[in-house]
């Protein structure tokens, strides 16, 4: 079994406008978010999975890469590349398990915002501006409070023993593809103006 869930938002901790990002910076986030999950990634697939015809890979990318948001797009845009790279590795494993007799196998969980070191400047608010701008975060992802890791390492164990292909799921266990239909109606909402 193989889990990755490194994840950084810039060098500093700190969310900013994409054009303030310096190219050691994107480079940073590009590396530790995308480019480590790669390589560990395929090392494992070769090294381990392969010889044993059998193996896990779980990472953990962010609903985020779905939406926009000030401050946030370079890690943004770094998770929704772990989604693709999920998905295309999923799809490679189905031929590679037909070919090979293999039964390797590849998910993906996206929560919402989660209480950890990268949050945490966001639960420290205390005026009633920073209160509302914390409220306003987590609403984008239909949350009123971070979600807990440990709901994220139930998440990982529950695709572990559903013995799951190719899924991507929020948390909550549910298929992202329901967040993505809620934001296709807010779509349709806003053409309506």
């Amino acid at each position: 079994v193989f889990i990755y869930t490194a994840g950084i938002i810039n060098t500093d901790g700190k969310g900013k406008f994409l054009h303030k990002y310096s190219p050691d910076e994107i480079i940073k986030v590009f590396t530790v978010n995308v480019l480590a999950m790669i390589m560990m990634t395929e090392e494992f697939v070769n090294s381990f999975f392969l010889p044993q015809k059998r193996g896990r890979i779980i990472t953990i990318a962010s609903l985020a890469a779905f939406m926009r948001d000030f401050g946030a797009g370079m890690y943004d845009a770094s998770k929704a590349a772990v989604i693709s790279y999920m998905r295309t590795l999923a799809l490679e494993l189905n031929g590679l398990n037909k070919i090979k007799g293999s039964d390797i196998r590849s998910n993906c969980i996206a929560p919402g915002m989660v209480k950890t070191s990268m949050t945490a400047h966001l639960d420290k608010q205390e005026t009633e501006a920073e209160k509302k701008i914390r409220e306003g975060q987590l609403s984008r992802f239909g949350q009123k409070d971070f979600s807990d890791p440990a709901r994220i390492a139930d998440q990982v164990y529950q695709l572990l023993i559903a013995d799951a292909h190719d899924l991507i799921v929020d948390e909550n266990g549910l298929h992202v593809s329901r967040f993505i239909e809620n934001m296709s109606e807010e779509i349709k909402d806003f053409r309506s103006w």
